[in-house]
């Protein structure tokens, strides 16, 4: 017996993800309640250009960029210590709760209906 090869061919799609629908309002493990942030945290969790970055892009974005986003908003590099800790918490904290956020839109349809 003799058998062909089967000619197929793979259609890889290099699309990013859709990630329109999250809700980054919403508490993660990261960040339990971003309605509580204050000072410097919600200032930067609520900055409009951070705000639509996915946690791929958050995590990609050169540190210039940061640091001219950061002088948007009055952090800047002259106080070192506030620089730092804005600079870790949006490199760290923040990015880790989009990708929670981003993960939990593929559970979504496991959550129980409600009754009424």
């Amino acid at each position: 017996m003799q058998s062909c090869a089967q000619q197929t061919e793979k259609k890889t799609t290099n699309s990013k993800p859709d990630y329109s629908g999250v809700d980054y309002s919403a508490k993660s493990n990261i960040i339990k309640n971003p309605e509580k942030l204050t000072g410097d945290e919600k200032v930067i969790f609520y900055h409009p250009y951070f705000l639509k970055l996915s946690h791929e892009e958050a995590k990609s974005l050169e540190p210039l960029k940061i640091k001219e986003e950061f002088a948007k908003i009055g952090i800047l590099t002259s106080n070192k210590e506030r620089f730092q800790e804005a600079y870790l918490f949006f490199r760290s904290d923040n990015t880790a709760h989009k990708k929670s956020c981003e993960n939990w839109i593929y559970f979504k349809d496991l959550a129980p209906k409600s009754k009424n």
